[in-house]
């Protein structure tokens, strides 16, 4: 099992055009990340001798407090995360009922009541988050049973004194924070704490240094401008195509599924079969008047054909579920005959053959598009919705004037037939906050009683509200803080902002100015789990923009890292995951810029779906680039694939197995991996049994039509891969080139001959491969028993084109790689 840890992925960068706020211009370039510690550690002031450790190790530790045997004064002060606000108190404060605050005192800890009344008692766990020894203080935070909310304190400490040694006598060291690293076997960086966020940890493959892509702040995005009524046209239908256990569910025309977090599309019928919906189209023209939801479900003899949508009129990026009753919903957006777009629903009851129709009340009079929707409440039949105003560039208006995207609410309690609350404003989601909110950026997920909604914008905060009386009142819980000063582009004074105006240094900033800020890709997902906590995942990105008046704001594509949070943790956010070093070289071999990566406009690993099973296990599933396939179309177009992978967590998100890669064999044909992009995963969001249904898109080039004008028109294949629960385990064990081997090329670079030399053990045969960049083998050689020893082999290559190759030599269970460089 491999353990979360907070900080923050490797930074790497690529340049692609993103549908957001604002459009962005290039930046700097983006350091890669290096393996080593979080932060150097200078040499330690001499009452650390007794400790036997440094500053930093302080870190992760869990500690129990007891009362002080001595008073020792010392600076103290009080941190509140709820509020963002870090406030100085005097002792007065003590006497103060209003809040839930932990008062630092004499080098111990003296608790108050909190917002419940109650007093806190010693005995009770709290971790240490930071140990600043520049300033000499530590932060650590604890879990407030009485109201539900994290706490957190500072204590600093003379660094010409032993009052940070004392500290080791008032307080009893239960245990360390145990740190089991993902991928093991490759280089990753120990990155650091965010001096106003907490920390992010995590470790995944270095990626090369790349270049900021430019996006747009409010961008137009397409087809979201049309005449309601327009007519099915070019109906497809499936092709009997069968690749292994993969299994053909339909096809679109429309390859963008989503411009950001996955809606719900697949779940499971009153008999168990897998329903699967998603956005078809079938029009190349680019005008997709047929435009609308897929709806295709399993029966005894397989997938049938389906060659349209199932509602009357034009819709676009659907949300679909099942009730407790048995029911299905999918909700998608309309255009009113007023030219208004609003939110459409699909309705079909048990045992029914047709869908009623109907559009959600707008009595704020603007439109609403892009929704989202979850189940709740006991029975399972409340409806929850959300959606956002038809932004400015998509023909809406600003909400009440200021919001270029406001979030709306609906509610049904009867399973749809009737709304009690319709275009609600979530209390704090509104103008006060949140100005720019771009489409998908946001998501919806319902236990119950307990709703949960996580917006996900670019310069803004990541949030979540939570309502614990099914969507009557909320409160709001703050994940990522973006840096107050430069929220919705607007930064305190000027036109572009300094590291003051962040606030901190973040030294995993892929920029050397350090001015890119940490924010999530606006590719999100959402889990409420049985005790109601919030779990969110996210892909890491960072941004930079270097003029707050235009029209254009920067982001790094060949960011890498999938994130992970939950309520328990604070303000930390782990890493868990990202695209995999497949080559064994420590690091994500991309060559090519920017222009190697298909424009989806989030993270290198990213495409985040959720869902959880009776037991309470937390399955993910992601897509991340694949560093071994490429299209290699030409030097445009010559991009790398996606590829899919699953993960679980038997322990409430604490652990997680390691990425179980299912765009491979048994799931896909092993002929057609090197040509596969496999994007937009979703999976139930209630497992049923012991297999985990995944439906995706298939296309066989990176990149879309829709969104960024990547390729031309084509059909695309909706597929699902059926996975047992007990095949995810810790599977991946990236591959270590055997440094016994002692490889060498000379000469290197070459035009003709090179002479290949290795170190060999007993009598085994031998192989050498040359790969090309796509991962495509182009020379092969088998070596017969030469016995053990040095060898050598001339390995001709004037026949092969310029550029770099990869040379593998493997003998037994070991293998060597050397990189080639024809010229």
């Amino acid at each position: 099992m491999s353990a979360i840890l907070p900080s923050r992925l490797p930074a790497g960068s690529g340049a692609q055009p993103r549908e957001s706020g604002k459009a962005h211009t290039t930046s700097p370039h983006i350091s890669s990340v290096t393996s080593g510690p979080k932060s150097a550690v200078p040499t330690q002031p001499q009452f650390w001798k007794p400790l036997g450790m440094s500053f930093a190790m302080l870190e992760g530790v869990t500690i129990r407090t007891v009362k002080p045997s001595s008073s020792v004064p010392v600076g103290w002060a009080y941190e509140r995360r709820a509020v963002k606000t870090k406030l100085t108190h005097s002792i007065a404060t003590f006497e103060d009922r209003r809040r839930c605050f932990f008062i630092t005192r004499r080098i111990f800890l003296n608790f108050k009541k909190c917002l419940s009344g109650k007093y806190r008692v010693f005995g009770k766990p709290a971790r240490i988050f930071e140990a600043n020894q520049s300033n000499f203080y530590i932060r650590a935070k604890r879990f407030c049973q009485h109201c539900c909310r994290i706490h957190s304190f500072k204590l600093f400490f003379c660094p010409h004194s032993t009052l940070l040694f004392s500290l080791f006598n008032f307080f009893k060291i239960t245990g360390l924070m145990k740190t089991k690293y993902l991928f093991t076997l490759l280089c990753f960086a120990w990155a650091g704490a965010l001096m106003a966020q907490g920390k992010v940890s995590g470790k995944i493959p270095s990626a090369p240094k790349l270049q900021p892509a430019p996006y747009l702040k409010t961008a137009v995005l397409p087809g979201e401008q049309f005449l309601p009524e327009l007519e099915d046209a070019n109906p497809i239908v499936n092709p009997a195509v069968s690749y292994r256990q993969e299994e053909n569910v339909g096809a679109t025309t429309w390859d963008a599924q989503t411009y950001g977090c996955m809606p719900s599309r697949i779940y499971a019928d009153n008999d168990g079969n897998p329903v699967a919906t998603w956005l078809f189209g079938s029009d190349l023209t680019g005008a997709f008047p047929e435009r609308g939801t897929a709806r295709n479900v399993r029966g005894t003899s397989g997938w049938p054909n389906v060659s349209g949508r199932i509602e009357n009129v034009r819709t676009g990026f659907p949300a679909a579920v099942r009730l407790g009753d048995g029911t299905e919903i999918v909700v998608s957006h309309v255009t009113l005959p007023s030219g208004l777009l609003a939110v459409h629903v699909a309705r079909k009851e048990p045992g029914q053959t047709t869908w009623s129709e109907s559009n959600l009340a707008l009595p704020q009079n603007i439109g609403s598009l892009w929704p989202r929707v979850a189940v709740g409440g006991f029975d399972k039949n409340t409806v929850h919705v959300i959606a956002i105003s038809t932004p400015g560039a998509n023909g809406g208006k600003l909400y009440q004037g200021v919001v270029n995207g406001q979030l709306f609410y609906w509610r049904s309690t009867d399973g749809g037939l009737n709304w009690d609350k319709n275009q609600v404003v979530i209390p704090g989601l509104d103008s006060s906050k949140v100005k720019i909110l771009q489409a998908d950026s946001y998501t919806i997920d319902a236990n119950g009683e307990t709703v949960g909604v996580a917006v996900f914008p670019d310069w803004n905060d990541l949030m979540v509200f939570k309502s614990f009386d099914n969507g009557d009142n909320w409160e709001k819980i703050v994940v990522n803080d973006f840096p107050d000063k430069l929220e919705n582009f607007k930064p305190a004074v000027g036109n572009s902002y300094d590291i003051d105006d962040i606030g901190y240094t973040d030294p995993n900033a892929p920029d050397s100015a350090k001015l890119a800020i940490f924010s999530s890709d606006g590719f999100g997902a959402l889990l409420i789990d049985d005790a109601s906590q919030a779990h969110v995942f996210f892909g890491r990105m960072y941004y930079i923009d270097n003029n707050f008046t235009d029209t254009l704001s920067s982001y790094y594509p060949g960011i890498n890292g999938l994130c992970y949070w939950k309520e328990s943790f604070g303000d930390d956010i782990f890493i868990i995951t990202g695209a995999l070093d497949y080559d064994g070289d420590t690091s994500l071999s991309i060559t090519g810029g920017i222009n190697a990566i298909g424009p989806y406009y989030n993270s290198l690993s990213s495409f985040p779906t959720v869902g959880t099973d009776e037991n309470g296990t937390i399955y993910l599933g992601y897509a991340a680039l694949h560093e071994l396939y490429r299209s290699n179309w030409g030097a445009e177009k010559d991009q790398y694939y996606r590829h899919l992978y699953v993960m679980k967590s038997v322990d409430n998100g604490d652990n997680w197995t390691e990425p179980y890669e299912i765009t491979r064999p048994p799931y896909v044909e092993a002929d057609f991996i090197p040509f596969i992009e496999s994007v937009y995963p979703a999976i139930p969001r209630h497992i049923e049994g012991d297999k985990i249904w995944v439906l995706y898109q298939q296309d066989g080039t990176p990149g879309t039509d829709i969104w960024g004008d990547n390729h031309s028109a084509g059909e695309n294949s909706i597929r699902l891969i059926e996975v047992s629960v007990d095949s995810i385990v810790s599977v991946f064990n990236p591959p270590a080139p055997d440094l016994s081997f002692e490889l060498s090329l000379a000469p290197n670079p070459v035009s003709s001959v090179a002479q290949l030399s290795a170190t060999f053990e007993g009598n085994a045969p031998a192989l050498v491969e040359v790969f090309d960049l796509t991962g495509k083998l182009v020379q092969q050689y088998r070596l017969p028993q030469n016995g053990t020893g040095r060898q050598t082999l001339t390995l001709p290559v004037q026949h092969l084109q310029n550029g770099t190759y990869s040379v593998r030599v493997t003998q037994g269970g070991r293998f060597g790689i050397a990189k080639l460089v024809k010229i």
